[in-house]
């Protein structure tokens, strides 16, 4: 039995709330007949073959009801595309440029490392996702054999993309790939540590503290602290923020009231390793001012000073001025004796 489009509507509009904690608030839905679906792509210049098109600029699902992939094309036009365009940063990038020249080399740009998204392209990323996005929901309708059917008759460059977002749910989790097309991100200390499950080998039992600090807010990034025995370094990949450094580092750091890991070690959320942050916070509260630590925040704070003609990405240059203001900062209010324990102490 073939569901009303109100009742799939519903349906899609439940999973995608438990799974992107927003649904489709400016997308409409236009359903035409086989005469009405001819004239629309005749005065539209639209192909009309698939039997559906999402037109962003008015947030628009044109639909062919006579399409016998009627219920998977609405799942890709008004689920995959339209909160796409409304809730992700990459549609809205795109909304942003709609009217302009800038369209077409936005749809066609290759995606820069470490930045939002999964596939080569935006256009890529688009279609990819909407691809994703319509099978799970078809899944939840118990129409699996009519995106099984459509899926055999896509061009073989449309198979390859959904087969690239399956593969991005099992490599990053379905929070992770959510995240990394720039939707709004909700999660807990649980969603986090599924996480780590995931990236670190051996379920992360390396893993001594993990820390979240940072604003939290919905579209910014994830800032992690990670404390190990492997050797320390940084992860960025568009909306992940990972500083990993190694055990005994971190406690000189600890010593040294590096800003670095003061600020997380202070306000972060423990996501694992209580017993471990409590012993590392008590030695920062009590951690006595020395010459050596004053020597360390100097001598930063002139390491990336020298970084500032340095090639960088602009977010990486703000990073590093940031950092820069902090261990001058820092340097100074430790010569005075004053101890910090983070960005508050700075003001």
């Amino acid at each position: 039995m073939v569901l009303p489009l109100q009742l799939l509507k519903e349906i899609g509009e439940q999973y995608i709330q438990r799974e992107f904690h927003c649904i489709p608030e400016r997308s409409q839905i236009k359903v035409y007949s086989e005469q009405d679906w001819k004239e629309f792509c005749r005065k539209n210049h639209f192909d009309g073959e698939g039997g559906a098109v999402y037109v962003p600029k008015i947030h628009t699902a044109y639909l062919h009801a006579g399409s016998p992939y009627f219920i998977p094309n609405f799942f890709h036009e008004y689920f995959g595309h339209g909160i796409f365009y409304e809730h992700s940063i990459l549609g809205r990038e795109l909304e942003a440029v709609l009217d302009s020249e800038k369209a077409y080399e936005y749809l066609h740009r290759i995606r820069e490392k470490n930045s939002l998204g999964f596939a080569a392209s935006n256009l890529d990323n688009f279609e990819g996702f909407a691809l994703w996005l319509e099978a799970k929901l078809c899944r939840e309708v118990q129409e699996e054999r009519t995106w099984e059917q459509k899926h055999k008759g896509l061009m073989q460059k449309d198979r390859a993309l959904f087969e690239l977002f399956q593969e991005g749910e099992e490599i990053l989790t379905r929070f992770g790939l959510i995240a990394q097309m720039g939707f709004p991100k909700y999660y807990s200390p649980q969603t986090l540590d599924g996480l780590l499950k995931r990236w670190y080998a051996s379920d992360g039992e390396d893993i001594d503290l993990a820390l979240l600090y940072g604003s939290q807010k919905p579209y910014s990034d994830i800032d992690l602290l990670i404390v190990s025995s492997r050797p320390s370094r940084n992860f960025f990949n568009g909306w992940l923020d990972i500083y990993q450094i190694e055990k005994s580092e971190f406690l000189d750091f600890v010593e040294k009231f590096d800003i670095s890991i003061t600020e997380a070690l202070s306000t972060g959320t423990v996501i694992r390793g209580d017993e471990f942050c409590t012993l590392a916070r008590k030695k920062l509260n009590t951690q006595k001012i020395t010459k050596r630590a004053i020597r360390h925040n100097r001598r930063r704070k002139e390491e990336l000073q020298a970084y500032r003609d340095a090639p960088l990405s602009e977010r990486e240059r703000k990073v590093n001025l940031s950092y820069e203001i902090s261990y001058q900062r820092t340097t100074e209010l430790l010569a005075q004796g004053k101890r910090v324990l983070g960005r508050a102490d700075l003001k």
